[in-house]
């Protein structure tokens, strides 16, 4: 799992929307995302962060060759050391042991009670598509979302065989609107790895010629705890709130 820039640029804007001066802020993630940027890209993305806490990737030039971004851009910065550096405790989750995770979990069935409504920055960098039951999945991340939190998917749109599924648009705009949550954010994501860039995509209107080896990026806001329910789709009557 790995994020790219520009979705390191859009955790950077929502952490300036959370109060991150006043306490540590709790970000849960659906597996390790390695961190696809340099670390000297940080102070431009976080310009708040403590540069004694950062650490760089022993094994960057692997990481760097597995994802596809050239040599010159240099080490990686650890995952879990950017996250202290920006204010953030995150706890790391999986269904196996890859890479740094702090527990075991298994996204196809309902998490345990004590990530309900704890966290300010769910992310899933690119797990719920690997998981069967991904409605399930999904409505893991959303229940863990804290009042006024955030949650943010990386998911492939146009990325065949790459999981068990690729996501349209509708899905998460549907989801999230009627489940008292306020889109911030959806779009597409392509390109190659040291450029990617995002893509304006329609939320609900069918649409043709999709980016090839597309991500779909949604990020959306907690604005009401509520119990989360299965949507209806907006192209058969599903309506926000």
């Amino acid at each position: 799992m790995a994020l790219a820039l520009p979705i390191i640029q859009t955790i950077g804007a929502i952490i300036d929307k959370l109060p991150a001066g006043t306490r540590r802020l709790k970000v849960l993630s659906l597996a390790h995302p390695d961190l696809l940027m340099s670390i000297d890209q940080i102070p431009g993305v976080f310009p708040k962060h403590d540069p004694a806490k950062l650490k760089p990737r022993a094994d960057s030039a692997d990481v760097r060759k597995r994802h596809g971004l050239p040599d010159n851009i240099g080490n990686l910065p650890d995952t879990r050391s950017l996250f202290d550096a920006i204010g953030c405790d995150i706890t790391i989750v999986d269904v196996v042991e890859a890479g740094d995770v702090d527990r075991i979990v298994d996204l196809n069935e309902p998490l345990a009670a004590e990530y309900r409504e704890e966290f300010d920055l769910v992310l899933d960098p690119g797990t719920v598509e690997h998981c069967f039951n991904i409605g399930q999945a999904i409505r893991n991340a959303a229940t863990s979302v804290a009042a006024d939190g955030f949650v943010l998917h990386a998911n492939p749109m146009s990325m065949f065989n790459h999981g068990f599924y690729n996501l349209n648009p509708t899905l998460f705009y549907d989801f999230y609107s009627q489940n008292g949550f306020e889109i911030q954010l959806i779009a597409a994501m392509t390109g190659p790895a040291a450029a990617r860039k995002f893509v304006d995509v329609p939320a609900v209107k069918r649409f043709r010629n999709a980016p090839p080896e597309a991500r779909m990026i949604s990020v959306a806001r907690r604005t009401e705890l509520r119990d989360i329910r299965w949507p209806t789709q907006t192209k058969y009557g599903g309506k926000p709130g």
